[in-house]
């Protein structure tokens, strides 16, 4: 697989060097020429100093023949420019983007991104997990669709103890699999609780949030 990494900083170094490190075929493209002196020497990426928005260097990389691009450039309208830019001239078939704010991930998206990864939400979900109980922990949240999942465990004093799943989720907030005894199912409407049961639930944040509150409410 062939990877161009649009961004030599932080990010962008850690990627090259994990996905060299793999064995990966790795471009970099970077505008800062000491930085890319820096993943010459400390990487084995191909890397080239100039804009991603140059198609000529652009060619002169390869990028008609990757299979992914990795947009990590700190600047979210840069980003964009750069996302459309891979996409309507050269086809790059798979394009992952790191967004700094969530406000402009669906610009983002909308300019030919396959997935776009907020920072500011990687953040807040981090954030989240620390300042919660231990009962219950986000996994992933997605602020521009309003959707949550979460997991939370059933403790020996909880109110849904012992209720069919049918009697604890509601419309919009499923429990899409229980991992029990450290086994992972996928419940049907007759599975009752259990204590220790781990359930993941999936859908509308505030939905979601019902749920995971009744399954922290103690009897």
């Amino acid at each position: 697989m062939q990877t161009l990494i649009a961004g030599g900083g932080i990010i962008g170094s850690r990627l090259a060097i994990y996905l060299t490190e793999r064995g990966e075929d790795v471009i970099v493209i970077d505008e800062d020429k000491e930085r890319c002196e820096w993943l010459s020497k400390n990487t084995d990426a191909k890397v080239y100093n100039g804009s991603m928005l140059n198609p000529e260097l652009l060619m002169e990389a390869g990028i008609d023949k990757v299979d992914a691009l990795i947009v990590a450039l700190g600047n979210d309208q840069l980003t964009r420019k750069v996302v459309d830019f891979a996409k309507s001239q050269f086809g790059v078939p798979k394009i992952v983007a790191i967004a700094k704010e969530s406000e402009l991930c669906e610009q983002i998206m909308a300019s030919g991104a396959n997935k776009v990864i907020c920072s500011e939400d990687e953040v807040l979900n981090e954030v989240e997990n620390v300042v919660q109980s231990g009962a219950s922990k986000t996994i992933y949240k997605d602020s521009r669709t309003e959707s949550l999942i979460s997991k939370v465990t059933v403790r020996a004093r909880s109110n849904v103890l012992g209720k069919p799943i049918t009697k604890v989720e509601n419309k919009l907030a499923k429990i899409s699999g229980i991992i029990r005894d450290r086994v992972l199912f996928f419940p049907d409407h007759d599975t009752t609780l259990e204590m220790g049961d781990e359930l993941l639930i999936i859908g509308r944040q505030s939905d979601v949030e019902k749920v995971v509150n009744s399954v922290n409410e103690e009897s």
